[in-house]
């Protein structure tokens, strides 16, 4: 069974329950301050809606799967896909509520 995004507002609504904004500043030993900086877009579903994932990453265009025991994340972590698609697409189909404050705080780190 294939699953059909409907809509952009669509995936910003799931957006809002079912995801993470994720900021990790690492030690870096090639950067001048000793640190780096790395954002990280994750959606994670239950391992039986893996189609879903799939289709997500089919619409946004960018991401990779990962299985963590009974669940998939959908990670999107390359720099130039935060950049170019997904904080474009959140702008423009903002998500509704207090994940709305994780992603101004994520697209400031941007």
């Amino acid at each position: 069974m294939d699953y059909i995004i409907p809509n952009p507002n669509w995936v910003a609504g799931f957006s809002s329950g079912e995801d993470c904004f994720m900021v990790d500043i690492n030690k870096s030993k090639s950067n001048k301050i000793g640190q780096s900086v790395n954002l990280r877009f994750v959606i994670s579903q239950h391992k039986k809606d893996v189609l879903l994932m799939l289709s997500l990453i089919n619409f946004l265009n960018c991401g990779q799967i990962y299985k963590n025991k009974d669940c998939f994340n959908l990670t999107i972590r390359k720099f130039a896909d935060i950049d170019n698609k997904i904080i474009p697409f959140f702008i423009k189909y903002p998500i509704i509520g207090n994940k709305s404050l994780d992603f101004q705080d994520f697209y400031k780190v941007n």
